[in-house]
Order: structure tokens, then sequence, then C-alpha cells
């Protein structure tokens, strides 16, 4: 099914999401990429759609990954002034991940690791299909692809799986995509954020150690925390060199990719 909205109608709609832009001076001083957020800041103030439609799982995963529709099929926006950037144009040795929060003001960065795509965990050499521990160059919407995807997401609802750390009580965060063979599979490949020993924010030269399977995985020590503040209904947008390409006003002037409801 295809939904035709126009740009008329987003002028002409009363903004239902939170307004970050007083926080794009804090952002950039973390380091934050100023097209990223201006593409938050395009989503974030024109897009008054808050439902999604989610693309129905029938593996494995079916009862999880439709969990949060409740029986209608739909993903909603329902923390409009939680927002997550995670800038991939960065390399892992910086803290890219970033939090925003327009009620309370806030903007926090992390590090975060990204996926192998078809490489092994050990792989430090970047090649053909292969990323780097530091650096990621591949994306993948695939099943079995090990790779991270990019685009606008929705954080999704906890839960507690293999990544429970040492004391077992770490959560884990699901995370749906909703651009259309972008990245509306990561709920299906299990692409979701939870700890790792082997991300570290404790001290210089430490951060990401590791690749994941397209996980976003973070510091254990933070991991609960992150859930509690992102948990069910924020924006997640991953900028990659893909959305580095795109106007500033892509994602007001160009929602046919998206699964709207």
């Amino acid at each position: 099914m295809k939904y035709i909205i126009t740009l008329a109608s987003l002028l002409l709609a009363t903004p239902t999401f939170a307004d970050f832009s007083s926080l794009e001076k804090l952002y950039l001083s973390k380091g934050g990429n100023p097209l990223a957020f201006k593409h938050l800041n395009c989503i974030s103030n024109r897009l008054e759609v808050e439902k999604f439609e989610n693309k129905k799982v029938k593996g494995q995963l079916k009862g999880w990954c439709n969990e949060i529709t409740n029986g209608e099929n739909l993903i909603e926006i329902s923390r409009p002034d939680t927002a997550v950037i995670v800038d991939y144009t960065q390399t892992s040795d910086k803290r890219r991940f970033f939090l925003l929060n327009s009620t309370e003001g806030t903007v926090q960065s992390f590090y975060v690791s990204h996926g192998r795509f078809k490489a092994s965990r050990s792989n430090t050499t970047l090649k053909k299909n292969k990323n780097t521990i530091k650096e990621i160059k591949y994306y993948n919407n695939k099943i079995n692809s090990n790779a991270s995807s990019s685009g606008l997401m929705i954080s999704g609802k906890r839960y507690q799986g293999k990544w429970r750390g040492n004391e077992g009580d770490k959560w884990s965060l699901g995370i749906y995509g909703i651009e259309k063979d972008i990245n509306d599979n990561v709920c299906e490949r299990s692409v979701v954020m939870h700890g790792n020993y082997k991300v570290n924010e404790a001290g210089e030269n430490e951060g990401v150690k590791i690749m994941s399977s397209g996980c976003f995985m973070m510091d254990y020590d933070y991991i609960n925390k992150l859930v509690d503040r992102i948990e069910e209904g924020a924006i997640f947008f991953v900028f990659s060199e893909r959305e580095s390409a795109f106007s500033a006003d892509h994602y007001c002037t160009n929602l046919s990719q998206l699964r709207l409801k």
C-alpha cells in the first residue's frame, strides 16, 4: 500500500513532535554532525505522522517483533521529546551515539559499535565487504548480513535475552525500522541495543573494541539507564553516508519510503 502525503498537508498540520532546535548548540559542542541535526529537526517539526506500519515478521521472532503493535500492526512515536542520533560517519573512537531530550534540554553522547558485515569479529583490515572495528563502510538490510542499517527507526520494548551481563540484570532494547527496503528488517534480524564489556566509557583510549552483528552495543554500565530513557516510542535516527548525501529537507519532502499509516 502506498501513502501519499503532500508538503502542503505537512505545513498545515499542527506539529505533534517536540522542538529540538534549542539543543543544536549543545549537540554541536559534543561533536555532533550539523546535517544529522537538520534531518532530526525536519523529522520532529514537520512530520506530523505518529504511527507507522510495522513490517510483519513470519519467522522465529514473529511474536517479539509484532508484540509492540498490540494487534494493530502499528508502531507509534509515543516519546516525541526523546531522540537518538547515531552518527556512523564518525569512527568508533568517538562518542557518536547522541541522546537528546527536548524537555530536559540535555544532550548526552556515548560510544557505540557497528556491524561487521560478512567479516569476522577479529577483522581489523578494511577489505571489500568488510568493516573494521573503527570504521564502517558497508550497510545492509538483508537477513544474516551481520551489517548495520541506517535511516529512520523507532525504539521498541525492553527485554532480557543473552546480553544480560555477569550480574544477569542488564536490559536489551528492540528497534523497529520504518524505511522500506532500507532498515525495515532490523527487528527480524535481531538488530537491537544491548551491552557489551568491550565497549567502555571509563577512560581515554577505551571506547569500542569489537564489532557486532549489526546491533548497537553500548557500555554495560550505562545500558540500563539508556533503556530507561529511550524505551518504546523514541525517534532513533542512524546517520550514514547515505543520509549525508540527502538535502536537509529530505525527511520533510520525501516520505514515500516510510511505512506511514
